[in-house]
């Protein structure tokens, strides 16, 4: 259903200053460059690019999205490797309601924090529809971990570098089209993750 969330966004439009190259020594010829943002042309994997612990984070997969902390450093970054609008492979029980479908997504989330771990959970993405209406994700276990008692991954903690895949289900409104999908872990920021115009 329909859930409307207010969120209070202090500089949103700041963000993407944060995201200029910084000013560094040439790079070691021997050494490919490490790659932070990614062509926005770039098409979506049409398969996830792994599981859990395993998966990869590229530029490959779609624009990269960075966490910043209060100071300006990099604390994680966000991909999206995968987009299924109208999903239907939710298992027996978690039906949308009648004139409402799902849209998922698979996003990999890399840690970027040299000290501590960083904290990733469904419920820090929301989606804005074209009429400007959000919503929260959902956790919709497939039919295929509903058949073996499998727990979908729902949050992780993660180490410097260590990455994880995560499955996140948005119900919408039956032929309104999504607009853009969100990072939202607290009420202070709001990052586009996915726009979808």
């Amino acid at each position: 259903m329909r859930r409307s969330i207010s969120i209070l966004i202090l500089g949103a439009a700041g963000l993407t200053a944060f995201a200029a190259p910084a000013l560094a020594a040439p790079p070691d010829s021997s050494v490919p460059p490490e790659t932070t943002v990614a062509d926005d042309s770039a098409p979506l994997e049409t398969e996830p690019v792994g599981t859990g612990a395993t998966a990869e984070l590229s530029p490959a997969n779609g624009p990269i999205a960075i966490v910043l902390d209060e100071s300006g450093s990099e604390n994680a970054a966000i991909s999206v490797a995968k987009v299924e609008p109208a999903w239907t492979e939710f298992g027996e029980g978690s039906e949308p309601a009648s004139g409402y479908e799902y849209l998922r997504l698979t996003v990999v989330i890399e840690s970027r924090s040299p000290r501590g771990l960083f904290d990733v959970d469904y419920n820090d993405f929301i989606l804005q529809d074209a009429d400007g209406f959000v919503t929260g994700a959902e956790v919709v276990p497939t039919a295929e971990q509903v058949a073996a008692e499998e727990e979908p991954i729902v949050e992780a903690s993660l180490t410097n570098a260590q990455t994880v895949e995560l499955a996140i289900t948005f119900e919408t409104v039956t032929g309104v089209a999504p607009r853009a999908v969100f990072y939202a872990p607290d009420a202070e920021r709001l990052l586009t993750v996915l726009d979808m115009g």
